[in-house]
């Protein structure tokens, strides 16, 4: 992928549109910057979109895509963060992942579902998907900044927990990114949302705005569609399955010592759900969250084992690839090992 350079020198359009160069010699990022993103923005708004014409295809998505998100002012208040902090934006195939953010390289990569950009223009539906999946990354971006890795303070049973909240949390801003959008005159985007597998979100969402037509705050149907994310075994089920094979990971390669033993108190529940307006919407809430099974419970049986067999690693010692629950048995088989040299074995 190439990008551009500014033109902030160019005294006429002409010359201006000239100065865009499209190459990342210069850089050491795989994608487009957002910071001369939201300059080319500007740029095409001064000077009108037939401009649009000088790109090439996967640049026309990408401004396609961003400028589509930013008419919401949520959108654009994480944009403008990501912005600031140096992230940048590619287009590759992902397989069945819609983004992937390379953190240590702060690039977002959007799935192009092995399609030419071209064709991905051409088709509302994957065009409706870029946008969500370019929405949800900037609320990743975000909580990443914040949080980062979960399992450095708390232990994998709380990690668990925190991973929905951090999931439920980044499909309730997309619904309220989607209604933003829908509500300044392009209703697209909604109507994707609504036809999606988070569409009962949405309608969640509305139902508690219309019921409440004389309140302008729309924190109460963030609220409901918080809670209905829950209400789906699929969603929880999924959420919880990547976060299983995450801790898996973090055991093999790092050892039980990567966790933290860090209380989970109500506040770090609502953290996750900071606003950029400084106000987090599950403010008052996080109590009864940590006390309800329909957010701290776990149906399903195979999660329920892989979470048990996370726990019974996490009490065990291991010496020379061997599990022990009594580390003082383990010593006089093994003495020649210990537990803190032999765990990541």
């Amino acid at each position: 992928m190439k990008s551009f350079t500014n033109a902030k020198n160019a005294k006429t359009r002409a010359a201006q549109k000239a100065s865009f160069d499209f190459t990342l010699e210069q850089s050491n990022q795989n994608g487009i910057p957002l910071d001369d993103v939201n300059e080319y923005l500007t740029y095409l708004s001064d000077c009108g979109e037939d401009d649009a014409a000088t790109l090439e295809p996967e640049y026309t998505l990408i401004m396609q895509t961003i400028a589509a998100a930013l008419q919401s002012p949520m959108a654009t208040a994480l944009f403008e963060e990501a912005a600031k902090d140096g992230w940048a934006i590619d287009i590759q195939d992902l397989d069945d992942l819609d983004f992937h953010l390379d953190v240590p390289e702060k690039c977002i990569t959007l799935n192009s579902h092995g399609l030419a950009p071209s064709s991905l223009q051409k088709s509302r539906y994957f065009r409706g998907g870029m946008i969500m999946a370019f929405v949800r990354s900037l609320r990743d971006i975000w909580q990443e900044k914040r949080h980062g890795g979960f399992e450095t303070h708390f232990n994998p049973q709380h990690v668990m927990l925190l991973e929905r909240i951090r999931a439920a949390d980044c499909e309730t801003m997309l619904v309220v990114i989607a209604w933003e959008i829908e509500q300044a005159g392009t209703p697209d985007l909604w109507r994707h949302l609504i036809g999606s597998s988070e569409g009962d979100m949405a309608m969640a969402f509305t139902a508690m705005l219309e019921r409440q037509k004389h309140n302008t705050c729309v924190y109460d149907a963030m609220n409901a569609a918080f809670k209905q994310w829950f209400l789906s075994d699929e969603r929880i089920n999924i959420c919880d399955h990547e976060t299983l094979e995450y801790l898996d990971n973090i055991i093999t390669t790092e050892g039980k010592e990567a966790f933290g033993t860090t209380d989970l108190n109500a506040s770090d529940i609502e953290m996750i759900a900071y606003l950029p307006n400084h106000f987090a919407y599950l403010q008052g809430l996080g109590e009864g969250i940590l006390n309800n099974a329909l957010y701290t419970g776990m149906n399903d049986i195979i999660n329920q084992s892989h979470l048990m067999h996370i726990m019974e690693d996490m009490q065990s010692v291991q010496v020379a690839g061997i599990a022990f629950r009594d580390a003082e048995l383990a010593a006089k088989i093994f003495p020649q090992g210990t537990a803190k040299t032999s765990i990541d074995a």
